[in-house]
């Protein structure tokens, strides 16, 4: 099913707030995994955890403009093996919003 693009910022802000949560999630996942997974998962999770939260910061404060670029933590999701990234679709979608803005009324 495909996901609706938001029409304001505080939904855009519920979809950046579901990432953080899958995000933690996945952190949370880690201490339950053997250490070589471990590994593979803690040389991106910070980076794209403080990546999403910068966006979360910037559109509570109003501060995010929405341009034809992607975003920080696109490359982590060009990089990550999908079944490293369970909730890559997610990212990509907070990506295509940014890049395209919210949907129109």
């Amino acid at each position: 099913m495909e996901r609706k693009k938001p029409t304001s910022v505080k939904e855009f802000i519920d979809l950046v707030d579901e990432a953080l949560f899958e995000i933690d999630e996945l952190q949370a996942s880690m201490s339950y995994d053997d250490e070589d997974i471990t590994d593979d998962f803690s040389s991106f999770v910070q980076p794209l955890r403080s990546s999403v939260q910068n966006l979360r910061q910037q559109l509570a404060s109003g501060a995010h403009e929405f341009t034809d670029q992607d975003l920080g933590f696109m490359t982590v999701v060009a990089t990550v093996p999908s079944h490293l990234l369970p909730f890559c679709d997610l990212l990509s979608f907070l990506n295509r919003i940014h890049r395209e803005g919210l949907e129109k009324t």
